[in-house]
């Protein structure tokens, strides 16, 4: 018995161009800003913590792990909402496996905000009490 899969069968439908692939990806971040108000609070948290970074003079390197550990939020926020429409297409009704789903990658986001908060106060908290207090 032959179990191999033929691939042309089961292929998923793919961008047949970049300009596609770039269209879609930029569907979805228009669908996260205009549907999940967690991201747009995370869009002017991005803003001043990058202004604050700028404002301070931060060195480069930290100016990098600042814009890391954003881009670790927007990632998980992405990927979050996939997961909850993924999980809501499959399963419309109440189950424990989706509700596990669904938390579990809201908790992604927490601990990928929480990491990033704690490293925006390391890098921007001291300058900012020498700044304030010169």
């Amino acid at each position: 018995m032959n179990h191999q899969i033929d691939r042309e069968k089961y292929r998923p439908v793919a961008n047949r161009d970049r300009i596609s692939s770039f269209r879609f990806a930029l569907a979805g971040l228009v669908y996260i800003f205009r549907y999940e108000r967690s991201v747009r609070l995370l869009s002017v948290y991005s803003l001043v913590v990058l202004a604050t970074a700028f404002w301070l003079e931060v060195s480069a390197l930290a100016l990098v792990e600042l814009i890391l550990g954003l881009g670790a939020i927007w990632i998980t926020e992405c990927l979050n909402t996939a997961i909850e429409a993924t999980v809501d297409l499959a399963m419309p009704d109440l189950h424990p496996l989706a509700k596990i789903a669904k938390d579990t990658a809201g908790a992604a986001t927490f601990v990928s905000s929480s990491l990033s908060l704690l490293v925006t106060l390391i890098i921007l908290v001291p300058p900012l009490l020498h700044k304030l207090g010169s």
